[in-house]
C-alpha cells in the first residue's frame, strides 16, 4: 500500500492515502495533526497547483502510514523530553537538532521543545506517537526506519539536512547563490 517512493510526497498523496485507509477527511486531518482550516487551505492549494509538495512533517507521516497502515497514534504520546530520553536510551546520542529534523521541523525547534518547554505541534505529536514504542528494540527500529524515510524525502526534495537551514530549500538556495 505504499503511496510514493520515487518522488517527494505531494498534497494529493494525502488524499490517496485517506482513500486507501477508508478515513473521512476529518479523521485523516486528525491523524496528520492538521487543523480543519489548514486542511481546506492545503487542498485548495493542491487544486491550484497539483504538484505542490506536502509539508515535511506531513510527508513523513504519509510515508510512514503508507507502509504501516495498521498503526494509529495514541491520544497521549510521550512528552518531547520523555521521547528524547527514550531515544537516547535506544539510539545513543540523539541530538535536539536530529529530533526536530526527523519531525519535519526547523532544526532550532528541538531546542525550543526540550530546553524551553515549547509545545510540539499536533503533527509532531502524531509522529512521536507513531515512532515511540514501549519495547526498546521496536522503538529503535521505528526510529531507524523513520530516519530513513526522512532522508529519502529530503533527498527527493534536493535538501541537504546537514545544512543549517534544515528543511528550508528556499533558504538553502539563497545561501548557495550568495
Amino acid at each position: 500500500m505504499t503511496i510514493v517512493l520515487h518522488r517527494p510526497v505531494r498534497i494529493r498523496d494525502i488524499e490517496a492515502l485517506r482513500s486507501q485507509l477508508g478515513l473521512s477527511a476529518a479523521d485523516m486531518a486528525w491523524l496528520l495533526g492538521i487543523v480543519p482550516a489548514k486542511w481546506c487551505a492545503m487542498f485548495l492549494q493542491a487544486r491550484l497547483a497539483p504538484e505542490s509538495w506536502a509539508e515535511p512533517c506531513h510527508a513523513l507521516l504519509v510515508r510512514w502510514l503508507s507502509r504501516h497502515p495498521e498503526q494509529s497514534p495514541t491520544l497521549y504520546p510521550p512528552t518531547a523530553g520523555d521521547f528524547l530520553l527514550g531515544l537516547r536510551r535506544v539510539g545513543g546520542n540523539v541530538t535536539l537538532r536530529a529530533v526536530a529534523l526527523a519531525l519535519g521541523r526547523d532544526p532550532s525547534a528541538g531546542y525550543r521543545w526540550f530546553r524551553n518547554g515549547a509545545p510540539v505541534g499536533p503533527d509532531g505529536r502524531r509522529a512521536i506517537a507513531l515512532i515511540h514504542d514501549a519495547m526498546p528494540a521496536r522503538f529503535a527500529a521505528n526510529w531507524s526506519e523513520w530516519r530513513s524515510n526522512m532522508e529519502t524525502e529530503a533527498d527527493l526534495r534536493g535538501i541537504d539536512l546537514r545544512h543549517p537551514a534544515g528543511w528550508s530549500l528556499r533558504r538553502q538556495a539563497q545561501e548557495f547563490a550568495l
